[in-house]
């Protein structure tokens, strides 16, 4: 079962609800991680692992002949522009096919930072182009939908004390969720006061229920009130 990195996850929660600026890494020695977050929405996400990179994975796809990559690298460099708009520019790919890749790209970096072990720094944001730009919360919700395992949200709601276990709806906009018609109605029984052991317990839409509540948890909408402030976010606000 896949571990979720959950100081990493307390960071991103309070960003998504402060809508402070940051770029948050994770780094465990070998691999390192960036997120971008501004203003509540995820707008980048770097990566230090050469598969990830987005000639590669194209071509993994097969939308890019792999002896092409390199020389169209070389071609963006020259031309001063990104990789994704040299191929646009060279009409290997329309912007709708870019687009699409960079989201792939963004998310599948996301999901890996998530799993990851490693220690979390956050610094005010980098100077990057914002490459994706979606409501951090859509993409929390997303990640728990389908690509995380059902393992990993089942361990997160057990994890929750009775006490704590009911949905504080002030804790996010619900309308920057992009939540399914399922999961609208499983919000619908959490936003009316029902504890989260009560919503499973009557649960009829499979794995939705669980894999939301785990993300409801994860944005902290449901959990300890007290949490404070994580340490690499007090670390930003003292030195500003």
């Amino acid at each position: 079962m896949a571990v979720v990195n959950f100081e990493l996850l307390h960071v991103l929660a309070t960003l998504c609800r402060t809508r402070d600026h940051a770029s948050v890494s994770v780094d465990n020695g070998r691999v390192r991680r960036t997120l971008h977050v501004a203003g509540g929405e995820l707008i980048g996400a770097d990566s230090t692992v050469a598969t990830e990179r987005l000639g590669v994975q194209l071509a993994a796809d097969g939308k890019l002949d792999v002896e092409l990559v390199v020389p169209l690298v070389k071609a963006a460099r020259a031309a001063n522009r990104f990789f994704g708009d040299e191929l646009v520019a060279q009409g290997l790919l329309t912007v709708a096919d870019v687009v699409r890749a960079v989201e792939h790209q963004t998310h599948s970096r996301f999901d890996r930072a998530l799993q990851m072990a490693g220690t979390i720094a956050a610094t005010r944001p980098l100077r990057v182009r914002a490459t994706y730009r979606a409501p951090l919360g859509a993409v929390v919700v997303a990640a728990f939908r389908s690509r995380l395992p059902v393992g990993t949200a089942t361990a997160l709601v057990a994890g929750i004390s009775p006490e704590h276990s009911r949905l504080r709806p002030e804790h996010v906009v619900v309308n920057e969720l992009r939540l399914t018609s399922p999961e609208l109605r499983c919000w619908r029984r959490l936003a009316s006061g029902q504890d989260t052991a009560g919503v499973l317990d009557r649960a009829t839409d499979g794995e939705v229920p669980v894999r939301l509540i785990a993300a409801l948890i994860a944005l902290g909408a449901i959990g300890d009130p007290a949490d404070p402030v994580p340490e690499p976010l007090r670390k930003i606000a003292a030195s500003a």
